[in-house]
């Protein structure tokens, strides 16, 4: 009975962590799509490109910093940013730093957002694995404000400076790194270890199939067509924002999770047709005329939006399984496809090429996770985890592991 009054207790704890993650979910996508608007009505599709080309740089340096930990702390809980030490902020300053040299003083802008980022989800993970959401709910409502704040002062000032939009995303790295440097105050650092490791290059393949289509077309085709394709890209992603909490959701209890995918793919479908139909009328309203051309990337775009959050599904439940290592396979076998394609697509038919590039993609990715799962049973709630264990510092009770999804993150 004591012991059953444990797990209880444990799991309610775990499904209110849930809920507040899911819930910033919805916050990100919310902020995302405001700040999308504003940024789009006050730069045009040219600086627009500008800033989303920087923000997608910082987004692939983001894992790099992290070297595996985030994925660690899903599958062995109990590390947060109060257990990392420093070495999150030294790894961004040095990246920060390399970068300069090509970037100049963007780097300090890349810098900080991976900061924030690498930050926010280990905090983000730790919420889930503890349900303890304290930290994780400081750091992302202080990021999301900042950013909200600032582009709604920036467009009520009529700013029309690509710059400083950029340098609004910088505003919450003071808290983010005063966080880091209290902790390696108190404790010492985190020895990364090879396991960790072994989990990076998963965590770089998912940015490469999600974000270097958005890097490329910034190279190969210029600012103005990725300023078209990303601003129809954020308007359509509250279906992969829906994905990401439901998959938080399922991530907070011990259910099975199989037999979903009818019901995913309706829900799915019909939000991603609603926000595509209703985009379709409302480009030119809400963004303005030089915004028409984005039109023919909706229907990709809305295609490719389904197949992400299934894809991301049949991730998740891969690492929630007894074999989570496939999840790994998995991500890196579509990246590998993602990678030609891509190159290919952007170079031949440009912002049109990575919109049905990246549909495609996701689908070569659903398959492939879909044939990794058959079979696998999931994990047990309670097993013993390989390797070093990294305990709750409360106490000593073994939570599930919990699937690996996208940090939240208001990218417009």
């Amino acid at each position: 009975m004591p012991l059953q009054r444990l797990r209880s207790g444990f799991s309610a704890t775990l499904g209110r962590a849930g809920a507040v993650v899911s819930a910033s979910s919805v916050l990100a996508a919310g902020v995302a799509f405001a700040v999308n608007l504003l940024m789009a009505r006050s730069l045009g599709p040219d600086s627009r490109g500008d800033v989303a080309l920087l923000l997608s740089v910082a987004y692939f340096v983001t894992p790099v910093t992290l070297l595996g930990v985030d994925r660690l702390v899903l599958r062995q809980g109990g590390v947060g940013p109060a257990h990392l030490g420093g070495y999150v902020l030294v790894l961004n300053v040095v990246a920060a730093a390399g970068l300069s040299i090509v970037l100049g003083w963007s780097a300090v802008v890349v810098g900080a957002v991976s900061l924030c980022g690498a930050m926010t989800v280990v905090a983000r993970a730790r919420a889930l694995h503890s349900g303890h959401v304290r930290t994780f709910a400081l750091l992302f409502v202080s990021q999301q404000a900042g950013i909200l704040l600032t582009s709604v002062g920036l467009f009520v000032a009529g700013v029309t400076d690509w710059r400083l939009w950029a340098l609004g995303y910088c505003l919450s790295a003071p808290v983010f790194a005063v966080v880091e440097l209290r902790s390696a105050l108190r404790r010492d650092a985190l020895p990364v270890g090879r396991l960790a490791l072994t989990l990076l290059p998963g965590a770089v393949a998912a940015l490469v199939v999600t974000r270097v289509d958005r890097v490329l077309l910034g190279s190969l085709g210029g600012a103005y067509e990725l300023g078209l394709y990303v601003t129809v890209a954020t308007a359509t992603e509250p279906v992969f924002w829906i994905s990401q909490a439901l998959a938080d959701r399922r991530s907070s209890t011990a259910h099975d999770r199989t037999g979903r995918l009818a019901a995913d793919v309706a829900v799915f479908t019909a939000t991603s047709t609603v926000l595509s139909v209703a985009l379709w009328f409302a480009v030119e309203p809400l963004f303005g005329p030089q915004f028409a051309p984005a039109k023919a990337f909706i229907v990709p775009l809305g295609v490719a939006g389904i197949l992400l959050a299934l894809y991301r599904q049949g991730v998740a439940a891969l690492v929630r399984s007894a074999s989570p290592r496939r999840a790994s396979v998995v991500e890196l076998a579509t990246a590998a496809v993602a990678l030609p394609v891509y190159v290919v697509a952007v170079t031949r038919w440009g912002a049109a090429g990575a919109a049905w590039g990246s549909a495609v993609v996701y689908l070569v990715g659903l398959l492939v996770s879909r044939a990794a799962g058959r079979g696998l049973a999931p994990a047990v709630p309670s097993r013993p985890v390989e390797g070093p264990v990294l305990s709750d510092p409360r106490g000593t009770v073994a939570a599930p592991a919990l699937p690996v999804t996208q940090p939240a993150r208001a990218e417009p």
